[in-house]
C-alpha cells in the first residue's frame, strides 16, 4: 500500500519484522476514518542486533554469521 498524502493524522501502533518480505511492517491508525493501515518500510532499513559481545565472539557464532539476514558487524 502506498502512503496517502491526504491522510490528516495517523498514530503509529506497532512495527514488526516480516521475515518473508524482509521488511518492517508499520501498523497505523488513521484518525479521520478510524481505519487500520499497514504499510511496509520503503526506506531500505535493515534490522540490527545490539550486544555486549565482542566482534571476535560474534564471528565464532556460526549460526549468526551464516544466517541469511546477516550483513556485517559494526562496533558502536
Amino acid at each position: 500500500m502506498e502512503v496517502d498524502e491526504a491522510v490528516s493524522l495517523v498514530y503509529l501502533l506497532s512495527v514488526e519484522y516480516d521475515g518473508k518480505a524482509r521488511k518492517a511492517k508499520l501498523r497505523l491508525l488513521d484518525t479521520s476514518t478510524q481505519r487500520l493501515i499497514e504499510i511496509y518500510d520503503w526506506t531500505g532499513h535493515k534490522p540490527y542486533l545490539l550486544t555486549d559481545l565482542s566482534p571476535e565472539e560474534l564471528v565464532e557464532n556460526s549460526a549468526l554469521i551464516s544466517s541469511r539476514g546477516f550483513d556485517h558487524i559494526e562496533v558502536v
